[in-house]
């Protein structure tokens, strides 16, 4: 299992994206922050990340047009990729994010820090 070095969050949610911050920097990991679903595929198609944590429901892009972006492009050397959505609640949505769009977790908001730890922890080790 490989360590979580780069992480980018993308939310519109300026104090969801600091919360996040500081869990993911408290792992020791280096944070890049966006706040619309444009700017995340634009940042992953020009730099390497081990993890994006994404909202489903941005403007400009959402998360599954991101994620629809990112199979098409580069499926095989894709960061592991977080859906995160106060909006898409239940198995349904749940099971559309993990199958159809190939997301590794999918996390209802609010996240605590204990589930956003155990869902890191099965994709990185951590310090």
């Amino acid at each position: 299992m490989r360590r979580l070095q780069r992480v980018m969050i993308a939310d519109d949610n300026r104090v969801f994206r600091a919360v996040l911050r500081e869990l993911f920097e408290d792992m020791k990991a280096e944070v890049v922050e966006v706040a619309n679903g444009r700017d995340a595929y634009t940042r992953v198609m020009a730099e390497t990340f081990d993890l994006l944590v994404v909202d489903l429901l941005m403007p400009q892009m959402d998360g599954f047009e991101v994620m629809t972006k990112l199979q098409a492009v580069a499926a095989a050397d894709r960061p592991v990729v977080f859906f995160t959505t106060a909006v898409y609640k239940g198995r349904r949505w749940e099971n559309e994010a993990l199958h159809t769009y190939s997301a590794d977790e999918f996390l209802p908001k609010p996240i605590d820090s204990e589930t956003l730890t155990a869902a890191v922890q099965r994709h990185f080790t951590i310090p």
